[in-house]
């Protein structure tokens, strides 16, 4: 998980990711889920699209987890003082 969030945190933009989890389903296969926190105006001018993508494609190539078993929630830098666990 250390490799994943580091991978994560070098994506241009990204400032955290928190709630980082990983598991296999059923079928045996890789599930990844995880909150990252980027910088304000990317959820301003459009840019929050283009790093969802870059996160699947990061996580796909690097640990071979599908984007369809990729889930990232996109948070801007002052959702960070709403949520209740400090990152």
């Amino acid at each position: 998980m250390a490799k994943v969030r580091e991978h994560i945190l070098a994506l241009p933009h990204v400032i955290d990711v928190h709630d980082l989890h990983a598991s296999l389903v059923a079928s045996g296969t890789p599930v990844l889920s995880a909150h990252v926190t980027v910088e304000d105006s990317c959820m301003t001018d459009g840019h929050a699209a283009t790093i969802l993508a870059e996160l699947q494609r990061c996580v796909a190539e690097h640990f071979d987890i599908s984007v369809e078993h990729s889930t990232f929630q996109i948070e801007p830098a002052a959702h960070r003082d709403q949520e209740s666990i400090p990152h």
